[in-house]
């Protein structure tokens, strides 16, 4: 097969439909290409991997021939020190694997004779330097974690947008700008403005230490639950910048009701005095406050399953997004609304919306809700409410009751306990038995002997000798 300029290599990928914890996921695979030159290109399966995907039920394979670049592979590491691959118009590129000590920029150029076209890239835990959008848009689909190391000498250092293109992050992995942690920039030259836009589902860390400059903002997202305005089918939104207007994919605009006025959707905020939501009437969606928001379920204002954009204003001068704003305190309970802008690490006791999208319950054992993402929001109470309360509903109802009722382990001194991703790590200080306990009430004892084990464990919240532990 006919292969590309000497900066990319061809893979084949796999990927099929497979039972993974009780429902379908997509899984992949990939096989590199036999080349001797980097442009004829031969590719195998192995028929064992076929047969057991046969004998496992695998549904809807597919294979595609994926144009892609391994960061830490011998093929960029063995650069001058710089490796800066171009990307031209409709090109779908996969980009993966730590760059190192190599500067990586990937550069999206238009190239004459070619027609217009986006580029497409995905980021397959990938850690680069820096992204310049110099001569078409282009769409980032991020998966598993990324890294913009963003060290690039001179001041655009993270991000250029050249004027009128636009980046847009998709996906649902995470992409760290600035390795660092500290203050970067991302920008366009000073005559012209360049777009960056964030679609829901993403995680984009350390934004609020970046520097825009001649930014567009906006937020896209498509809302899955639909309402007829009352106690159901509600989402929680919170959004970093002040929104100038709400858009479909078409550019039609649209607005939210309001008391006396119609419109395409609900938009509703809670009031803290009264310690529920109410229909005020809200003139803007204010960056760095909270809010819920439904779609109509029919008729000709139906949005259910259609993109919005949120556009806010361009950022000018290295201006930073905006900081979150809690909605105040109910008098008595101590419950906050909290944005969720910057994909903050959470409470281990918090309310968050239901798949109904009508009650706010415990986090604790929720099997009816979804993680919380960025640009979401929950609720955090004082201990005695939320040892008293499980769940309140949109509209104001306290529904008393324990979440999970079951009995915590007795605290034993013969362990230490550290959290850590996907674990707890146990030094146990004499053979002994360990009852680990979930919040949805399932157990699990060790036995363990002397010394330091790694307990492997899925994320959440875990309640081990009398206290609980975030495994992250």
């Amino acid at each position: 097969m006919a292969g590309m300029e000497n900066n990319w290599k061809l893979r084949l990928q796999l990927s099929y439909a497979s039972q993974q914890n009780g429902k379908m996921e997509t899984q992949e695979k990939y096989y590199a290409g036999v080349t001797a030159d980097n442009r004829n290109y031969s590719f195998s399966v192995p028929k064992a991997d076929l047969e057991a995907l046969a004998a496992a039920g695998a549904d809807n394979v597919k294979l595609k021939v994926e144009v892609y670049v391994d960061l830490a592979s011998d093929f960029v590491q063995q650069k001058p020190g710089y490796y800066m691959p171009y990307l031209y118009d409709g090109m779908e590129v996969t980009v993966t694997g730590d760059c190192g000590d190599i500067t990586t920029t990937l550069n999206v150029q238009h190239k004459t004779g070619l027609t217009p076209a986006d580029v497409s890239i995905t980021l397959d835990n990938a850690r680069l330097t820096r992204l310049w959008i110099m001569g078409s848009s282009a769409k980032v689909t991020l998966k598993g974690d990324n890294v913009l190391v963003a060290d690039y000498p001179g001041s655009l250092d993270a991000a250029l947008i050249n004027n009128g293109l636009s980046l847009s992050f998709d996906g649902n992995g995470s992409l760290t700008l600035g390795e660092d942690g500290g203050t970067h920039l991302i920008g366009t030259s000073p005559y012209g403005t360049g777009t960056m836009v964030m679609h829901h589902g993403v995680t984009l860390k350390n934004l609020p230490q970046i520097n825009f400059d001649n930014i567009q903002m906006v937020y896209a997202r498509s809302f899955s639950r639909v309402t007829d305005g009352s106690g159901s089918g509600w989402e929680t939104m919170t959004l970093p910048f002040d929104v100038r207007s709400v858009q479909k994919s078409d550019g039609t605009p649209l607005t939210w009701a309001k008391p006396g006025k119609p419109g395409n959707f609900w938009l509703r905020e809670f009031d803290a005095s009264q310690g529920t939501f109410t229909a005020n009437d809200i003139q803007k969606i204010e960056g760095g406050k909270a809010y819920i928001i439904s779609m109509p379920s029919s008729g000709s204002q139906m949005l259910s399953g259609s993109t919005l954009y949120f556009y806010g204003p361009t950022l000018n001068a290295a201006s930073k997004l905006k900081e979150a704003v809690p909605s105040g305190t109910a008098s008595g309970t101590g419950l906050v609304m909290h944005p969720n802008l910057y994909a903050e690490e959470l409470p281990l006791s918090y309310y968050r919306l239901n798949r109904a999208g009508d009650t706010f319950t415990q986090a604790a054992g929720m099997e009816d809700a979804d993680p919380i993402k960025q640009f979401e929001a929950y609720f955090v109470a004082n201990t005695g409410y939320m040892s008293r309360i499980k769940a309140f509903t949109v509209g104001g109802k306290e529904i008393e009751g324990s979440v999970t009722g079951i009995t915590e382990p007795a605290v034993n001194d013969n362990f230490s306990i550290t959290p850590e991703t996907g674990a707890l790590r146990v030094v146990s200080r004499e053979s002994s038995l360990l009852r680990v306990a979930t919040l949805g009430g399932l157990q699990k004892t060790y036995s363990l002997t002397p010394g330091e084990h790694r307990l492997s464990m899925p994320k959440g919240v875990y309640i081990v000798n009398g206290r609980k532990y975030y495994v992250k």
